[in-house]
């Protein structure tokens, strides 16, 4: 099998499997410019159809024309859309209509609807579009973790934060059963050789901020403490100065007010977080 092709299952193939068995309508799938020409290649030969909107680089991929058309139209509409109160329920109405088409359940649906309502809510004094503010979007990871109530063990199944991911949504709760019940029956579907890769990446701990910026560990967290392997580590939107420094250490601490890095005992760097909800761990296993 090709580098290309192992490429392919890595970044793409567990979404593209559950369209062709029919447990979502279709997919949407970010590809870079220079993966375009072998990704269309990959799902011609799997005889599925698809729509590319060129601004996002998305392709919406489906077994039939209309559903991936139909998302791609639903996905332009809200790309326009300068938010706010006045137009609200119209936003709302499209996220459910696009939220359907790409196999969401309908209960994550709504809560990725009222993280946007409480978003605006906390924005309308200063502002009434949100294209104008600081922040451009909610924080949908850590709404999910909020909702969560056993915190400290979840399923890896629900980690839609790797390149793996099972799920392409941010679930209600990371106990959302009926994405739990989805990523089960997807999980069932894939090879054994994908079944182990998917499984590997996604049993892991992270240290998160939101869905651009994380932490993934190569250990777990001990009493918001964790033991490292400083060549074994994820960064995903990582200030320089700390991917230095955790280079540099094998140690992490995670407590209420600070982050802290240490090698072995000693302790190389300090950071007073903003707030306890600044970023928060999340274990999958």
């Amino acid at each position: 099998m090709s580098n290309i092709i192992l490429n392919f299952r890595k970044n793409y193939l567990n979404e593209i499997i559950a369209v062709e068995y029919g447990l979502k309508k279709a997919a949407r799938q970010f590809v870079a410019d220079k993966d375009i020409p072998e990704y269309m290649k990959f799902i011609k030969n799997r005889n599925l159809q698809y729509s590319f909107l060129r601004d996002k680089n998305y392709f919406y991929i489906s077994k039939s024309k209309e559903p991936a058309e139909k998302a791609m139209k639903v996905e332009i509409k809200l790309s326009k859309m300068n938010l706010n109160y006045h137009n609200f329920l119209e936003f709302s109405l499209l996220n459910k209509e696009l939220g359907k088409l790409l196999g969401y359940p309908d209960c994550c649906i709504e809560s990725y609807i009222n993280c946007w309502r409480q978003f605006l809510l906390k924005k309308e004094k200063t502002t009434t579009s949100i294209k104008s503010s600081a922040q451009k979007e909610p924080n949908y990871v850590s709404d999910s973790y909020k909702n969560t109530k056993n915190k400290n063990k979840i399923n890896f199944l629900l980690n839609n934060l790797s390149v793996y991911r099972l799920i392409s949504f941010f679930p209600c709760s990371y106990e959302c059963k009926k994405s739990l019940n989805f990523t089960i029956e997807l999980f069932g579907n894939l090879s054994e050789e994908q079944r182990k890769l998917t499984e590997e990446a996604l049993k892991r701990d992270l240290l998160v901020w939101n869905e651009e910026k994380m932490i993934g560990f190569d250990r777990r967290f001990r009493d918001n403490k964790v033991n490292y392997n400083p060549e074994k580590i994820n960064l995903l939107g990582i200030s320089e100065e700390m991917k230095k420094v955790l280079r540099k250490g094998n140690k992490f601490e995670n407590s209420e007010n600070y982050m802290k890095i240490f090698w072995d005992d000693n302790l190389i760097f300090r950071y007073r977080k903003k707030s306890p909800e600044e970023c928060f761990a999340l274990s999958f296993q």
